[in-house]
């Protein structure tokens, strides 16, 4: 090995000169991006492989395709001679990966898979000879093979003794497709001690996935392409951009998923399955296709894999930290036990996942486990929300594990209604998934660690009590809110006097730690403003009602006019003339809406009294979060702005007067006008 590995230095360092890399004086490496790409790969490749034999044969392929690209032609060559001795530096490396030891190295690793694909009979396909003896194609295949056995994700569901050291293990030939991982554990424990590759086909065609199963003696596992998400709903968010990602990654058949391409290259499925059960049982496994009917890549792609299976799991007597379980097993906890046992497997180290009920106190509680399973927390603006309406949630809803097809509505009663596939089907899934009396259960089919699964469920568990808050909130705000917003118009038109005093003014700050507001003149702030010390204000000059529509954010209709309009006109508040400037108020706060009001914040309706125009936290897509700082407070999407308008008379009258007497007298006159 240690001559191998003096052989890939050497050419490495040949390789770097051919093509230009080279490093700086502070130890930059300088070069073409994709040149820079080829050395990293060897690298990674020496590091999957510390024989060298893959990355040797990467250098082989990586040299060869760049010497391919440099042409001279003949008069080049002849008014030019000194263009010969560039080729010097090329001869040295095809003299370095053509010697003796690489090439025999090539050449038996060759042997070895020949060997291996004849064990199906696949040496027979012209395409597949083609392939084997095509060492530059073969050197990537192998590369991508040893990428695979370190990414791909690995679940052990059962835990005992190794078959005997002699013992052959049993490479199954044909890919089998099952509903669910479930049935195919439970299936591979009266299996002979071996590997298989299966399909899971997962009702939304998305999230289907390939796994090899292997059984050593009493120990299980799946080997899966299944990607890592940050929460349970967030696989389908991303659906077929982790699909895309897993079919570049791997050299599964995917074909066999049998999705459809849209003209622009976006996969979709046509139908659903039609399971209805907790786990659809499977008696036998459904025959896909023959192994040695893959298109060559896969079928090479799979005899590597299948040889690092045997290297990782049988000489390398390889384990899992903790044993995995679906979500299934959380409900039936020995399931895959009593099959075992009934196949007569011996699992002495086998240990039920055992999680207890979640009930809606704890799920509300600082717990810290209820906190590690969340992910992104923080102090939530919302919490006034939780108080009020959880003790309305449905608690059965916190502990759902059902299957993949079933969908949860909480009713008008707060009673938990279940829809099986068909009925999916006929209302719309996009529909259901719109629904804000939606709730999402821990899928049967779901699999992982039992701290993972704990994780999942609490997580889900939050998100249905959020959900149903908000719905809570949005039922009460959709009764209650003519009656709140009647309360603050009238507490306006009582205040007005006080209001007119600011129209002066360029901004009203209302500073920190003082009970009393105060407003001071300030010049106009552009842009963005500190929310925390400032209402937002606008002063818009404009000539008819259609001008003022087309240049004012939140339109012309909605906010608080303050004066009765004629004819539909707005008319100014000090002189009842068609106006032409218009000053507003646009609270974003609670004490903004309690300074309009001319009262204290304990003064106003109950859920006024926490009103925040803004959040202030920003939630990516993907990423792990507190299900409760997605909530949203329907009071702030109250239109609570308040509009003044003014004649060119009445803005001098309004800037010139402070008194709120003075402004008394004139409303009085307006109004008798």
């Amino acid at each position: 090995m240690s001559n191998i590995i003096t052989l890939l230095n050497q050419g490495v360092e040949l390789f770097k000169e051919l093509v230009g890399i080279s490093k700086n004086e502070v130890d930059e490496i300088t070069g073409d991006y994709d040149d820079i790409q080829v050395i990293n790969r060897i690298n990674e490749a020496l590091i999957l492989d510390s024989t060298g034999i893959t990355a040797v044969l990467l250098l082989r392929y990586y040299t060869e395709s760049k010497l391919a690209d440099r042409t001279f032609n003949w008069l080049e060559l002849l008014r030019h001679p000194e263009l010969a001795s560039q080729l010097n530096l090329p001869r040295k490396i095809i003299s370095l990966i053509e010697s003796p030891l690489i090439t025999e190295i090539s050449n038996q690793f060759q042997k070895q898979l020949s060997k291996a694909l004849s064990n199906y009979g696949a040496m027979e396909r012209t395409d597949i000879q083609k392939l084997v003896n095509d060492h530059n194609k073969i050197a990537l295949l192998r590369h991508d093979a040893l990428k695979s056995i370190k990414n791909l994700r690995i679940d052990q569901f059962l835990d005992g003794e190794n078959d005997p050291v002699d013992t052959i293990p049993i490479y199954a030939k044909t890919v089998h497709k099952w509903w669910n991982i479930n049935t195919m554990i439970e299936h591979l424990v009266r299996m002979p001690s071996g590997v298989s590759l299966n399909l899971i086909r997962e009702a939304d065609g998305y999230s289907s996935y390939f796994a090899f199963a292997i059984r050593n003696g009493s120990r299980l596992f799946v080997l899966s392409d299944l990607k890592p998400v940050a929460s349970p709903l967030l696989r389908q968010l991303s659906s077929q951009h982790s699909l895309n990602e897993r079919m570049s990654s791997n050299w599964f058949p995917y074909d066999l998923l049998d999705f459809k391409t849209t003209e622009d290259g976006h996969i979709y499925f046509d139908s659903l399955s039609q399971s209805t059960t907790l786990v659809a049982r499977q008696s036998a496994p459904f025959p896909l296709k023959k192994i040695i009917e893959l298109e060559p890549q896969e079928l090479v792609w799979i005899c590597m894999m299948l040889d690092l299976i045997l290297e990782k799991f049988w000489r390398n007597d390889y384990q899992a930290e903790e044993l995995s379980y679906t979500g299934e097993m959380i409900q039936l906890e020995t399931i895959l036990l009593n099959t075992a046992q009934a196949a007569g497997l011996p699992v002495p180290r086998y240990k039920t996942i055992s999680l207890s009920p979640i009930t809606l106190d704890k799920i509300k509680s600082d717990d810290q486990n209820i906190k590690n399973a969340l992910g992104y927390c923080q102090n939530n603006q919302f919490q006034w929300m939780v108080d009020r309406y959880s003790n309305q949630c449905n608690e059965e809803s916190l502990n759902l594990i059902s299957n993949t097809d079933d969908v949860f509505l909480i009713g008008d009663n707060l009673d938990l209604q279940k829809l099986n596939a068909a009925e999916v089907k006929k209302i719309g899934l996009e529909n259901l998934t719109k629904s804000r009396n939606r709730i999402h259960q821990l899928k049967a089919t779901t699999f992982g660690t039992k701290e993972k699964l704990d994780k999942d469920r609490i997580w889900l568990a939050r998100y249905n009590v959020a959900q149903q808050i908000q719905d809570a909130a949005i039922q009460e705000f959709n009764k209650t809110k003519i009656e709140v917003f009647q309360w603050f118009r009238n507490r306006i038109l009582k205040n007005l006097p006080t209001l007119l005093t600011y129209i002066g003014h360029d901004n009203l700050y209302r500073p920190k730690k003082i009970k009393h507001f105060e407003t001071v003149e300030a010049p106009c702030c552009d842009g963005w403003i500190e929310r925390n010390s400032i209402i937002y204000t606008s002063f818009m000059k404009t000539t008819s009602r259609d001008e003022s529509k087309k240049n004012r954010g939140r339109g012309w209709y909605g906010a608080i006019n303050v004066k009765d309009k004629i004819n539909g006109e707005q008319r100014c508040v000090f002189t009842g003339a068609k106006i032409s400037f218009m000053k507003t108020f646009w609270p974003v706060t609670a004490q903004d809406i309690a300074l309009l009001a001319g009262c204290e914040i304990s003064e106003l309706p109950d859920v006024l009294q926490n009103f925040y125009g803004y959040k202030n936290h920003s939630i990516h897509n993907y990423q792990r979060v507190d299900p409760f700082l997605n909530l949203s407070d329907p009071w702030n999407k109250l239109n609570l702005s308040i509009e003044i308008g003014l004649s060119k008379k009445g803005l001098k009258m309004a800037s010139a007067i402070k008194s709120t007497e003075i402004i008394q007298q004139y409303l009085l006159e307006a109004d008798e006008k």
